[in-house]
């Protein structure tokens, strides 16, 4: 789910064997439920670590599930927990203490008595594994104290990259002497589950509210400190019902939090997101928003915002660099991303928009059916979220074009992009397009054609790092031959109809479909018909409940190194042919007599050059870095 863990010496703990000292110095230690490595439990190669140790060490633990508390004392600095797993599922510590449980000496343990894992030591790391807490609250409602902490971090320069944090209440404490980075990481919990005195970043992560709902943050920032929590380009997600969620309260007066360039599910309540905790009210706190997007999303009095200025002063640099300069952004730098197109539409003179064209930022829905309508190039640049009047409406583009967003500001809220016949040299780039779903439409959303883009009868199409969701009809659509066509780096989500193409029986069609991360989807996924070379690769499908990659008609097309969770018939192909190598499947199923190899297709190698990822590192990837990017159209 997440991306690579820091370089850093490697100490793998098992269970240590009876043969090994209680006190280990190594590079490696290992740890393995079934006594494959040197120790079975996660403690005993804790204890095993010396005390004071000026280097990392490392403790490499195998895919298995670890019930029983852990704790790191502060006397042992610079451990780093590393699962082995491909997942960071597949390797889990686990406990279900709860703070009315008694402990066996008869007390409570208490809220931070609870937690799974209470790590003190500075400079601690945990890379690709989940700590959990799994106190049944419902098998428990006859008893106190529901607070059931997963991870209990005091750390300073804290680092934690992949991890799953599990919980109900109370998952994540964060002490007031905490300071940690969690980049690409996934937090679940429902009441003030992420809480606490302690700095934190949480870097493109995603924060999901458990079914019940409840308030995300509870900071107890002391006053005297400008900085609490920062969560920065990042998803908050949820199965709980609309408006059910707020972003925080104050667990002491002066709670800080910021919400930033970030993604806000539904569940969120846009009409007051702060909320008001024990007698500290959120107006006497410290809590912010910037340039977030999302259903969640919005402006009001109630949801103080941040000038450009003053978000100048709240980045992950500046929690994070104390007073020692502290910097573990160093290596997890977003990356930078290249203006000319690959695959297909890199081809035959390549796919370049409006370059050469004058540049003009766009607000509004009159100036941005002019420029994209108009005969000459344009790069236009979208800053903004412009509503489209009326509802499902679709602009037209004519060729030469560029259109992106500026950073993640871009959006197109009710309407679309067209396309149509005859035009080329296309680039839409960088935007989030959005919410044309109608209540009245029929199942086949025959009354309500709304796409978020749609191609007929183009030519040198680049569809890049956009977030097409919501929409009435297809979030993609590529019809009538349109052609020299590469769609990456985009996030297609909760929609009936992802991706179809086709609508044509010719073989003419080339197109490269890579590093697109399809997720909440029924079909299209993308359903390929009549397409004369068709390349997908470093895909990840996700919840996808019809069927995946479906290769239809006479097409001939190349799967490689895809991903795909919880999908139903992930690929197969009719009458074309199709070969697939290096793809993974995860909780899948297959109806009975489907295809998913059949004759030679081509091989995509003899007309462009690119490069696969592991399929193992497709889902972090693309969890990090598919949809609008903060580098991007800048």
């Amino acid at each position: 789910m997440y991306l690579s863990a820091l370089l850093a010496p490697v100490i793998t703990v098992s269970s240590l064997l009876t043969a090994v000292p209680a006190h280990v110095q190594a590079d490696k230690l290992t740890v393995a439920a079934d006594g494959s490595g040197q120790y079975r439990t996660v403690q005993a190669a804790i204890d095993a670590v010396p005390a004071n140790s000026p280097t990392q060490i490392v403790i490499e633990i195998k895919p298995g599930t670890y019930r029983g508390v852990i704790s790191i004392p502060s006397s042992k600095p610079n451990i780093r927990l590393a699962g082995l797993g491909s997942d960071p599922s597949k390797v889990i510590i686990v406990e279900n203490h709860f703070a009315g449980g008694l402990k066996p000496d008869g007390t409570a343990y208490g809220t931070s008595g609870s937690a799974t894992a209470t790590i003190s030591g500075a400079g601690f790391s945990a890379h690709n594994l989940t700590i959990s807490n799994d106190f049944d609250e419902a098998a428990n409602t006859d008893k106190p104290g529901h607070q059931a902490v997963a991870l209990n971090l005091a750390s300073d320069r804290a680092v934690l990259t992949n991890v799953r944090l599990l919980g109900n209440q109370d998952t994540f404490l964060l002490k007031d002497s905490a300071r940690a980075y969690i980049k690409t990481s996934y937090i679940a919990g429902d009441v003030d589950f992420i809480f606490g005195g302690g700095i934190a970043v949480f870097d493109r992560s995603e924060i999901h509210t458990e079914a019940r709902g409840g308030s995300v943050t509870a900071a107890s920032t002391p006053v005297d400190r400008a900085y609490g929590f920062l969560f920065v380009q990042s998803r908050f997600t949820s199965s709980a019902p609309a408006a059910s969620t707020s972003l925080g309260r104050p667990w002491r007066a002066a709670g800080q939090v910021v919400v930033r360039d970030s993604v806000l599910g539904a569940h969120i309540n846009t009409t007051q997101p702060w909320t008001d905790m024990s007698g500290n009210t959120w107006q006497a706190a410290r809590f912010a928003e910037y340039k977030n997007t999302g259903p969640g999303s919005g402006v009001n009095a109630n949801r103080p915002q941040l000038t450009d200025p003053q978000a100048a002063g709240y980045t992950a640099a500046k929690y994070l660099a104390g007073t020692d300069g502290w910097n573990p952004l160093q290596g997890h730098a977003a990356p930078t991303w290249s203006d000319t197109a690959d695959g297909f539409a890199s081809l035959a003179g390549g796919t370049t928009g409006g370059r050469g064209g004058q540049t003009v930022t766009v607000t509004n829905q009159a100036d941005l059916v002019r420029y994209a309508a108009a005969t000459e190039p344009y790069v236009i640049r979208v800053a903004t979220t412009i509503p489209i009047i009326p509802r499902g409406t679709m602009i037209r583009v004519a060729s030469n074009k560029t259109i992106v967003g500026v950073g993640t500001s871009g959006q197109l809220a009710y309407g679309g992009f067209y396309v149509t016949t005859g035009m080329r040299n296309v680039i839409i780039r960088n935007l989030t397009i959005r919410d044309t779903l109608m209540p009245d439409d029929d199942p086949d959303d025959k009354v309500y054609d709304y796409d978020a883009i749609r191609l007929d009868t183009a030519d040198h199409i680049w569809i890049d790092h956009n977030h097409l969701t919501r929409m009435n009809d297809g979030l993609l659509d590529s019809r009538k031959d349109t052609t020299y066509l590469t769609v990456s780096w985009n996030v297609l989500s909760d929609n009936n109809k992802s991706f179809g193409i086709g609508w044509t029986a010719n073989l003419t069609a080339q197109m490269t479909i890579h590093h697109n991360w399809i997720y909440n989807s029924t079909q299209r996924n993308p359903s390929i018909d009549n397409v004369a070379r068709a390349h997908l690769y470093n895909n990840y499908l996700q919840n996808v409940s019809a069927y995946g990659n479906f290769v239809r008609g006479l097409t001939k097309a190349v799967i490689e190194n895809s991903y795909f969770d919880t999908v139903h018939n992930p690929y197969y192909v009719e009458a074309g042919e199709l070969v697939q190598r290096g793809n993974r499947t995860v909780n899948c199923t297959w109806s009975d007599g489907l295809v998913t190899e059949k004759g030679t297709a081509f091989t995509p190698s003899a007309f462009y050059n690119y490069t696969l990822d592991p399929v193992e590192n497709v889902p972090a990837l693309l969890r990090t870095q598919s949809g609008p990017q903060a580098t991007i159209g800048l």
